[in-house]
């Protein structure tokens, strides 16, 4: 939720929670560069999360088309092949 317009929302508490977080983590941030510089980016995720992907895209994808499209045109007379 956002702070309201007359409420100062920085907390510095937060702020240096979140730098020593950040510095205690180089090696993670090393690992991502190198892989990022090298443009090997399977490196970052482990073999299950990268074997996951695909399978997540492709149940995305089937989410958001129609369940039955229609192939044929069988409003004709002689039932043609007519496309849609």
């Amino acid at each position: 939720m956002a702070a309201l317009p007359d409420v100062y929302a920085f907390d510095l508490k937060v702020a240096v929670a979140a730098a020593d977080l950040w510095a205690t983590r180089g090696e993670q941030h090393k690992k991502f560069e190198d892989a990022d510089r090298n443009k090997r980016f399977t490196a970052l995720d482990s073999p299950e999360r990268c074997a996951a992907a695909p399978t997540v895209c492709c149940a995305n994808c089937t989410k958001t088309t129609p369940a039955k499209v229609p192939r044929w045109r069988t409003s004709s007379p002689n039932r043609s092949a007519a496309k849609w």
